[in-house]
């Protein structure tokens, strides 16, 4: 015995297009770089940059800045050091994904 089943042909509406697109649109902009440096001595980290949430720059002493943000539920501060491993388009990539201006 065969089983047939027919789905119903419902047009798309405007709401189902909007949110496909949204949804389209939201992808495109995710960046999918992947960073990879040299964290700590013995610990090397690699992330994908939409894996970064709750990025915020933060004061390190008097002068210097870092970037703080949170990969896979761990809090990573990015000193110069850290960026200066980075190219400019990971770091671009990586504060516009985060929100953050960086001077």
């Amino acid at each position: 015995m065969q089983l047939s089943i027919t789905l119903p042909n419902l047009p798309e509406t405007e709401a189902n297009s909007g949110a496909s697109e949204n949804f389209y649109w939201q992808l495109k902009d995710r960046s999918s770089s992947i960073i990879s440096l040299q964290y700590k001595p013995d610990d090397f980290l690699s992330f994908k940059v939409y894996e970064a949430t709750c990025g915020v720059i933060v004061r390190q002493g008097f002068k210097n800045v870092a970037l703080q943000c949170q990969i896979r539920g761990t809090t990573y501060t990015f000193t110069d050091e850290h960026l200066e491993q980075m190219s400019k388009r990971e770091i671009n990539d990586l504060c516009n994904h985060l929100g953050v201006q960086r001077r």
